[in-house]
């Protein structure tokens, strides 16, 4: 048997019409800071097949942690009359935590 060619996934990316408020409840409800700011190049939005994300806003995220396991949220134009599960693409990132239950009891007022 060949051995798998994805190991591991290294950085999720999300496409927010906020960029910001985004970055800030990742920070706020799971203790993710924030380690880049840019915009995104040229070079990342032909990789993406993305040629119109070139200027887009980008916040990369890293667990408090500091594990190397990245989220990226990118901006993205607001989607009109939005309904989940509904479009092309990933509908949910799984994070993994050290103490579920301690997790979920810090969540439930978010």
């Amino acid at each position: 048997m060949a051995d798998p060619l994805l190991l591991r996934i290294r950085c999720a990316t999300v496409g927010a019409p906020d960029v910001d408020a985004v970055a800030g409840l990742y920070a706020k409800w799971l203790g993710y800071r924030e380690i880049e700011r840019t915009q995104i190049d040229a070079t990342t939005a032909a990789s993406w097949g993305a040629p119109a994300m070139v200027g887009r806003p980008s916040v990369l995220l890293q667990p408090v942690n500091k594990l190397d396991v990245y989220l990226r949220v990118v901006g993205i134009d607001a989607v009109q009359n939005f309904r989940t599960l509904t479009t092309w693409g990933w509908g949910a990132i799984e994070i993994l935590v050290d103490d579920p239950y301690k997790t979920h009891k810090k969540l439930a007022d978010s």
